[in-house]
């Protein structure tokens, strides 16, 4: 039994002794100065690279040579290569004024020449520094993707279907006739899909305490007041309900109620032509308009949509008025608005999700002059009104992304505008009634226009009887195949006259008026 319990103790103890060894990921870099200043040792992970000590060690008397594997200095430590084992690197010196020849001035730069890593590098990096000369040697540089890192060392991200980008950074080093070359290898990584693409813009007010924005702008930074436009119009970070409702998504909200105009803005950093901007509003009755733009004054605002009273607008290109588009949203509810802006074609349209799909307020309206979404301003309007101060507009929620990141959702089959169906026609007694065409358009999207058959079935009821004259009314009738409960009709008054009935006079009634007006009304009914 005693010999059994030694094999297990000695098997136990060789197999932890196996575990402690495979746990260990660290190696140890010692630096024998062999007489000079202390360096200290570094553990690094096992298959990772040790940085060269940021200062050389120093010694009366000598000069510091390099860093070498040998305490000889027969072979230089290479800091680029990767440690797997602990190892010792030795300081080697010369006598003080002791002359290295040119090829072993370049061998020195080549092995102490770094450009730090270069593993993973996007936008953000910091500029790659090249030196073009160190110990007396000369460097230059050949990069073979340049659209990637230019002779600057400014890194630009490929688009994310390039993918990743390996590119070869070789430096060229020279004193006399001696020469030398070493070579990195950088990887620039490509931007993310455009689906995932960083907001230019999300604001949700969370960042903010509850109270007036403008005493918080400069520590959280985003907004700034306007210059010129400090009226005393109120900017409140509210949180939880607001007018009976709850903040869409748990956010904070804007309460702005108007009386001199104010306004803060922010940046917008970006290249795009197509350019998506929504915001959650919420309008109370009586209350100041919300006014969501670019520029400030004048022609400079070539962008702009919101709430004026209780109707929905945009403003957009030179020139710009103000287009109202209906009324019914000062009704203390939020809405969620949606603004798509694209430069190249220069068309804006706005939308207003119902549903949780986008219905076109404006259609697709084309602009002239040049319109630049480099600013976003929040605005009120001013007014002397005591009620203006007193009753609140809401806004949160404002996202402004390219259209890949904030895509338009998918578009719910609803009947809308129907068009093309006459609402009266005449037909000679004895020809046959032929139906209208007509062109039915989704309630929701961007101009839909829905396929009969496949989006819908139309039915034409009427009871004509095409030898008889007389008055008809035709229904068409119109069922949403995708929702059967969703119908629309529409009625046709259809008049068979008879060649052998001419029409009658029955009635005729005038007013008299005086020779100088030079007109008199006249009314008569033909049947």
């Amino acid at each position: 039994m005693r010999k059994r319990l030694s094999l297990l103790v000695v098997i136990l103890f060789g197999l932890l002794t196996v575990l402690v060894a495979c746990g260990g990921s660290k190696v140890t870099v010692t630096f024998d100065t062999q007489g000079g200043s202390e360096v200290q040792a570094v553990k690094v992970d096992s298959g990772s690279k040790v940085a060269r000590p940021s200062e050389n060690p120093t010694k009366a008397g000598f000069d510091f040579d390099n860093w070498y594997e040998d305490k000889d200095g027969n072979k230089l430590f290479n800091f680029d290569e990767p440690i797997t084992k602990n190892v010792t690197v030795y300081a080697v010196w010369v006598e003080e004024g002791f002359q290295l020849s040119d090829q072993e001035i370049v061998d020195k730069v080549k092995n102490e020449l770094t450009l730090g890593d270069l593993s993973n590098l996007t936008n953000d990096s910091p500029r790659i520094i090249l030196p073009t000369q160190k110990d007396g040697a000369t460097i230059t540089w050949a990069i073979d993707k340049t659209e990637y890192i230019s002779a600057a060392g400014v890194v630009s991200q490929p688009e994310n279907e390039v993918g990743n980008q390996v590119v070869t950074i070789t430096a060229t080093i020279k004193k006399g006739e001696a020469t030398a070359t070493k070579k990195f290898s950088a990887t620039v990584v490509a931007l993310p899909p455009a689906s995932e693409a960083e907001p230019l813009l999300d604001e949700t007010f969370k960042d903010f305490e509850d109270g007036n924005i403008l005493d918080q702008v400069q520590s959280v930074g985003v907004w700034a007041p306007v210059s010129g436009k400090t009226g005393n119009s109120t900017f409140n970070v509210v949180s939880g309900q607001v007018e009976g409702q709850d903040i869409p998504n748990d956010s904070k909200a804007l309460k702005m109620n108007s009386w001199g105009e104010l306004q803060i803005e922010t940046a917008l950093v970006h290249d795009l032509d197509l350019i998506v901007v929504e915001a959650d509003l919420l309008q109370t009755p009586g209350a100041g308009a919300i006014h969501i733009q670019n520029g400030t004054g004048g022609d400079r605002v070539t962008f702009a949509f919101g709430i004026t009273g209780s109707e929905p607008y945009y403003r957009v290109g030179v020139p710009n008025p103000q287009v109202k588009l209906g009324s019914g949203f000062a009704d203390s509810k939020w809405h969620t608005f949606r603004a798509e802006l694209n430069t190249k074609d220069q068309t804006f349209e706005l939308f207003v999700y119902e549903n949780g799909n986008l219905k076109s307020l404006s259609g697709l309206v084309s602009y002239e002059g040049n319109v630049v979404l480099d600013t976003l301003i929040l605005r009120t309007g001013s007014s002397n009104e005591t009620s203006l101060r007193e009753a609140s507009s809401y806004v949160t929620n404002i996202k402004v992304n390219r259209i890949e990141a904030l895509p338009r959702p998918e578009v719910s089959i609803k009947l809308g505008e129907i068009t093309g169906i006459e609402e009266s026609k005449n037909i000679e007694v004895g020809q046959d009634f032929v139906a209208d065409v007509p062109v039915v358009k989704g309630l929701y999207g961007s101009d839909v226009t829905l396929v009969k058959d496949t989006d819908y079935s139309l039915e034409v009821l009427h009871e004509i009887d095409k030898d008889v004259a007389g008055e008809y009314v035709i229904t068409y009738k119109f069922v949403n195949l995708h929702d059967e409960t969703d119908e629309k009709s529409v009625t046709q008054t259809v008049t068979y006259f008879s060649a052998d009935a001419p029409n009658e006079i029955q009635s005729q009634q005038g007013s008299r008026v005086l020779y100088e007006e030079g007109t008199t009304d006249l009314s008569v009914t033909v049947v």
